[in-house]
């Protein structure tokens, strides 16, 4: 299954970053895998956010893990290589902030999901 934006629906600034917040245990989900591993529709959670991102052209995708940090890293360096993986608890300060200083630019506007 791909994501796909229509053609009549651009992405209005090239500068596209997105952060992926992917350090979640899925505690709630009573389960020991990370949350954005979990399947949906026959691939990882994690997966169709990454695919997301790559039809929007992102300009910079940087994904956050911590639980399970090796196998969802090698999962989102399979699915798109390009993104930068930072590790949550390796980081100097409230990682989305972090993330942020590693763009070349400042945020236009940011959301967030949980």
């Amino acid at each position: 299954m791909s994501t796909q934006i229509r053609k009549e629906d651009p992405v209005t600034d090239s500068r596209l970053a997105i952060i992926v917040l992917a350090a979640g245990q899925g505690t709630r989900m009573k389960s020991s895998l990370p949350k954005l591993m979990h399947p949906l529709a026959g691939q990882p959670i994690v997966s169709h956010v990454l695919a997301t991102a790559r039809a929007l052209d992102a300009a910079h995708v940087i994904t956050v893990v911590r639980h399970e940090r090796d196998s969802l890293a090698a999962l989102v360096a399979e699915d798109l290589p390009e993104s930068i993986i930072v590790d949550q608890e390796r980081s100097p300060a409230p990682v989305a902030l972090w993330s942020r200083r590693l763009m070349p630019y400042p945020p236009i506007s940011t959301a967030t999901c949980s």
